[in-house]
């Protein structure tokens, strides 16, 4: 709900004050006003990407939304899911589709990793000697212990 009300006062606001000004600039502006949180990071990829002039930076404001929108959805799913009875193949499998559009990266992709798994595998890799340090490995040896419970 919040999104969306700060996507139509930004909305109003271009059309009213800076109708005619580059695409680039209104960029510019959208983003000063992102601040907090999940935003503060999703305001530094898209920083980072046009920045580095990325094919998959937005180069009109309408582009940048659908990013905004739909990196929010994935973000929302990927706090919401879970192994449950799915093999942890298939867990991995599904979470790396949703993960892709999330931004998440590093430690934080890896902290909602960890909470999706089933407790019984999260805990044994949590306490193992070497527990798992990246996602990859976190990916990799909660398959492979899955493959040897099941």
């Amino acid at each position: 709900k919040e999104l969306s009300g700060f996507i139509t006062a930004c909305k109003i606001y271009l059309s009213l004050k800076m109708a005619g000004r580059l695409q680039g600039d209104q960029i510019t502006w959208i983003l000063s006003y992102v601040q907090g949180g999940a935003a503060e990071s999703w305001k530094e990829n898209i920083m980072e990407m046009i920045e580095n002039g990325e094919d998959k930076a937005p180069s009109v404001t309408e582009e940048l939304f659908d990013n905004a929108d739909e990196e929010s959805t994935a973000v929302g799913k990927l706090r919401l899911i879970e192994q449950g009875n799915k093999s942890a193949e298939e867990h991995v499998q599904e979470f790396k589709r949703i993960a892709r559009d999330s931004g998440y990266e590093g430690r934080a992709l890896i902290e909602e990793f960890k909470r999706s798994l089933s407790g019984r595998i999260r805990k044994a890799l949590m306490e193992s000697e070497n527990p798992p340090t990246t996602i990859r490995s976190w990916y990799d040896r909660s398959m492979k212990l899955d493959r040897q419970w099941r």
